[in-house]
């Protein structure tokens, strides 16, 4: 069974018909002088009338939709007003129900969420080892090695945001800085 088809391409598709076409009729209305309308130009309203009625559905704005008179002549007037009401009708419909909102952009895919995922399990990883080896340099230099692992760690990750500066976005502030020596209950740990 196929996928629906999303109601904001729909009504995109619908309203560029209706503009394409009252500009059209309300030329030829006014060169026509209330002339009557090519059989074309009906059919083509009727057309239009009838996939915004199999848009709406059963929805309440379906019962304020103008019809076109089946016998008679139908003038380029009668269809650029036919036009204009059933427009106004589709886009109140469209605003109520949000329609008239942009389509939602396509899903991430699995590949590419996939892709993100690998990367951060790569820079995780080079993290971990750039950690490892900060702290073990430093127990062989006889510092400290949760201050040489948290150097390392802020320069792994000053790489990793100028490598990308869309990361980076938001984090302009430096964070705060701890006073050296202070123990668990002066930060409120």
């Amino acid at each position: 069974m196929p996928g629906r088809t999303d109601p904001r391409i729909t009504f995109q598709n619908l309203i560029a018909r209706y503009t394409a076409l009252h500009a059209d009729l309300t030329a030829q209305a006014k060169a026509r002088n209330a002339g009557e309308a090519p059989a074309q130009a009906v059919r083509l309203v009727r057309t239009l009338l009838a996939d915004t009625r199999r848009h709406i559905g059963a929805a309440v704005e379906a019962h304020a939709l103008p019809f076109l008179p089946k016998n008679g002549p139908v003038t380029a007037s009668d269809l650029a007003l036919t036009l204009s009401e059933a427009r106004s009708v589709l886009e109140a419909y469209a605003g109520n129900r949000g329609h008239d909102k942009p389509p939602a952009q396509d899903e991430i895919t699995r590949e590419q969420q996939q892709s993100v995922l690998y990367r951060l399990a790569q820079l995780t990883m080079m993290g971990i080892e750039e950690g490892v080896e900060a702290r073990m340099a430093a127990i062989a230099r006889g510092e400290d090695p949760e201050e040489a692992y948290s150097i390392a760690h802020t320069a792994f990750y000053k790489m990793i945001l100028e490598s990308n500066p869309a990361l980076a976005e938001g984090m302009h502030e430096e964070a705060p800085r701890l006073p050296r020596g202070a123990d668990d209950e002066e930060i409120g740990a």
